[in-house]
């Protein structure tokens, strides 16, 4: 898949792009974390393939920026939502022992648990439009799309999938369709536009301290 930003059309990621290519020209690469990953699998060809894979997009200024897009609007939409503490990272590889798949991702946003929040059908709908929200912002604010392998999605499905009782005979593709509908909705309002584009410089010195 190729990345790129139309810098023209977009003027507000001109900057961001330049950040990013600075960094990448110093010499800098993202940290992939692995933790968890045994050592045995560390050392067989799927692995090295993925971090190199990883490695390769993260030296390509587009894709960085990109990223810092996605997570950018699922951090800045949480936070509007109150929830604590929202922190981003970078890129890292997990590794399910049950089934021995090694699951990549270019970056990722956390927050602390809400234990006592209500898991009924407002929270479905919050926890959609968040999800959403990060390839609805990278279409809206620099014209890409996704930047990864649909994420978000699967984890939406995933979700669907936990909870089907609060679905009350939807499709899920029509829960979707409504919460990116919502997210676009919500990242038109030029405060959360500014905030999102805001995390980009904070976003890309971390990946590249």
């Amino acid at each position: 898949m190729d990345f790129f930003i139309d810098t023209e059309k977009y003027p507000e990621c001109k900057p961001l792009v330049a950040q990013a290519q600075s960094l990448i020209e110093s010499g800098k690469a993202p940290s992939i974390q692995i933790t968890g990953v045994p050592f045995s699998v560390r050392d067989k060809r799927p692995f090295k393939q993925l971090r190199m894979k990883i490695l390769e997009r993260y030296r390509n200024p587009y894709y960085a920026v990109g990223n810092c897009i996605h997570e950018g609007a699922h951090a800045v939409l949480n936070e509007e939502e109150g929830v604590p503490n929202v922190r981003f990272s970078g890129p890292g590889i997990q590794y399910d022992r049950a089934s021995r798949h090694l699951f990549p991702y270019g970056a990722r946003i956390d927050s602390d648990p809400q234990p006592d929040l209500a898991l009924d059908e407002h929270l479905v709908f919050r926890t959609t439009t968040i999800l959403a929200a990060g390839g609805v912002a990278l279409k809206k604010y620099a014209g890409m799309l996704e930047v990864g392998d649909d994420q978000d999605y699967k984890q939406f499905r995933a979700c669907c999938t936990m909870t089907p009782e609060l679905l009350r005979g939807k499709a899920p593709e029509d829960l979707w369709r409504r919460g990116k509908q919502n997210a676009a909705t919500r990242l038109d309002r030029p405060e959360t536009k500014s905030k999102i584009l805001a995390k980009v410089p904070l976003f890309l010195a971390q990946l590249y301290a």
